[in-house]
């Protein structure tokens, strides 16, 4: 039984396949489960960034919880001069 290029490729094929659908399918659990809300950032003010939390509209829910997911979103609501 010698090494076979062949074999190896297609166990390298494979094993991509696996972590890409793994990959997504945990990003799509997690984030169903734990995300709650958006934070800003609004980077418009000369004084610094200002972070925003956006929560969804059932905030009790996840007051239990340990942990949160927050997806980040860049916005800058002052026009820059």
């Amino acid at each position: 039984m010698g090494f076979s290029i062949g074999y190896f490729i297609c166990g390298f094929i494979a094993c991509a396949i696996g972590l890409i659908i793994g990959c997504t399918w945990t990003t799509h659990l997690f984030a169903g489960k734990y995300l709650v809300g958006e934070l800003r950032v609004d980077r418009s003010d000369e004084d610094g960034p200002f972070c925003f939390m956006a929560l969804k509209s059932d905030c009790g829910d996840f007051i239990s919880m340990d942990y949160i997911m927050l997806k980040v979103k860049r916005e800058d609501f002052l026009p820059r001069k």
